[in-house]
């Protein structure tokens, strides 16, 4: 079971910063796990009107923080943007 999802406030993680998200790409191994913390954030960031392209910017910023990591990181990066309608990235292969 999760740490975190969709629901009110509350003991669980809501994945809306970039902390919460960070945490769980760096201490889960589950790329199901992280591939729905990015993109519960995209989701976060989306339903509060950002413009796509600050969401890209500061997508793209988390991802060069795991250039170097497990490229299971890099696949859930690759999917939640899929999954949210956001284009390739730029920084990862």
């Amino acid at each position: 079971m999760s740490a975190y999802g969709d629901g009110p406030k509350g003991g669980m993680l809501r994945m809306d910063t970039q902390i919460e998200v960070i945490s769980v790409l760096s201490n889960s191994p589950d790329a199901n796990e992280a591939t729905r913390a990015i993109r519960l954030w995209i989701e976060s960031k989306q339903r509060k009107g950002k413009a796509e392209q600050d969401i890209i910017v500061k997508l793209e910023g988390m991802e060069c923080q795991f250039l170097t990591s497990d490229h299971t990181v890099h696949g859930a990066f690759h999917v939640a943007r899929q999954e949210t309608g956001l284009p390739t990235s730029g920084v990862l292969p």
